[in-house]
């Protein structure tokens, strides 16, 4: 499952949030990631409610990215960064295989650093990082997801090895992301 699926998953144990005001998430066209410009190449509304909205850079499509840009908004679920983590944690549990994941909360943010290992299905190593947000003014509450691909291993290369410099590179996404000042916009 990728991460919109787990998403998904953690919203519907989230779905008797509170509604504050008319405000709502405004997605922009176009967002800076650590230097890199993305565009919006995809955006779709669940029956839930849900709203996704995905950037890519360098005119890759949302089928054969390498880098990923996505924001999720989710209208009248505004909890607490620790719950949100909690059903995120419950959702990644349940997955084949289980990924490997950090979750911590930050200031007023929560923060999911996952790792997936390849399958037959995704061959690749997959790198995910998550901010949530957890404002009155949007209404809901809005994930910022940054993903990105690696290679499957080649040949005698250490599974291990590239296990911790994946998790290397996920942390240091995620310490960029607690320093950016990037905000939803939900005036």
């Amino acid at each position: 499952m990728n991460m919109v699926g787990v998403i998904i998953l953690a919203s519907v144990v989230l779905t008797t949030g509170v509604a504050h005001a008319e405000n709502t998430f405004r997605p922009p066209q176009e967002i800076t990631h650590e230097g890199e410009h993305y565009k919006l190449a995809f955006q779709s509304t669940a029956p839930n409610g849900m709203k996704t909205f995905e950037y890519t850079t360098n005119d890759e499509s949302v089928k054969s990215w390498s880098k990923l840009v996505t924001l999720n908004y989710m209208p009248r679920m505004i909890r607490n960064p620790l719950e949100w983590l909690q059903a995120t944690n419950a959702a990644l549990r349940r997955e084949a295989p289980v990924p490997h994941f950090n979750m911590y909360v930050l200031n007023e943010n929560g923060y999911a650093r996952i790792i997936y290992e390849p399958t037959a299905r995704f061959p690749q190593f997959e790198s995910n990082v998550q901010k949530s947000f957890h404002q009155p003014a949007c209404a809901g509450m809005v994930i910022y997801q940054y993903a990105v691909k690696y290679p499957p291993l080649e040949e005698g290369t250490d599974k291990n090895e590239t296990l911790l410099k994946i998790a290397a590179d996920n942390k240091q996404v995620a310490d960029a992301m607690a320093n950016n000042g990037w905000q939803p916009d939900c005036s």
